[in-house]
């Protein structure tokens, strides 16, 4: 971290010569570093460390892979991670996959959860995501409700996903069903346009002047102001 890229170029170098576990936070550092020839040395230290020997290591700089992983100076920083990322998926079981989503370091958890939410993807491990307390965890796993070409939407998982307590889960649910199952949202948009989340309830407007040609929004909120509770404040806020 010394300001001078002379100086952190020569304690790279000496780094690389003994590099051991420990150093693969620092080396991650570097890799993000101003100087594109340390940035450079660095990325290609770390894709010469995309192997099992190094397994071990990766699962503990989780932390470090997150911060890294939102670098935008090292544009080839991200292929170096993907191999890492390749390596660390190969190596999971379904048991310590259980294992470390639960991990009470938060960065890790989601670290994890990027990797092991990522197609194929366990049904059981994808449903219990979608109710996990951490709520980043859940929008990692709402991206994977769309199904795969040739596969049937899953209209469990996409209710669970409606049910959950975070507008952008229940969002990406409601357009994965709007787009595979349109009938089954135009049943969901009736009682969308309700929702506490702003995009869900555009969603639900647009899809709903689609199925219905006469369909006005505006006459729907109006007549709700008559209600009490959350039906009421959201049309107020609506009109």
């Amino acid at each position: 971290s010394h300001a001078s890229g002379w100086v952190r170029e020569v304690a790279l170098e000496r780094l690389l010569k003994t590099l051991v576990d420990r150093d693969l936070p620092w080396l991650l550092r570097r890799a993000g570093d101003w100087v594109p020839a340390i940035q450079a040395r660095a990325i290609a230290a770390l894709s010469a460390c995309a192997t099992d020997a190094w397994l071990p290591a990766w699962l503990s700089a989780a932390p470090a892979m997150m911060q890294a992983a939102e670098v935008r100076r090292a544009p080839a920083l991200p292929a170096a991670l993907g191999d890492v990322s390749a390596l660390v998926r190969r190596h999971r079981q379904k048991a310590a996959v259980t294992n470390l989503i639960t991990h009470p370091d938060r960065a890790t958890r989601r670290w994890d959860a990027a990797l092991v939410l990522a197609r194929p993807v366990d049904r059981e491990l994808l449903c219990a995501a979608l109710v996990h307390a951490d709520t980043a965890i859940r929008s990692i796993a709402a991206r994977q409700l769309a199904p795969a070409a040739g596969d049937a939407v899953d209209l469990e998982l996409l209710e669970v996903a409606l049910r959950s307590g975070i507008g952008r889960v229940r969002q990406h649910a409601f357009e994965v069903m709007a787009a595979h199952a349109p009938d089954r949202a135009e049943l969901v948009a009736r009682a969308a346009i309700f929702d506490r989340a702003e995009g869900m309830r555009a969603l639900a407007r647009g899809l709903r002047r689609n199925a219905e040609p006469g369909f006005d929004a505006v006459s729907v909120y109006r007549a709700a102001l008559a209600d009490t509770g959350a039906r009421r404040a959201i049309a107020l806020d609506e009109l």
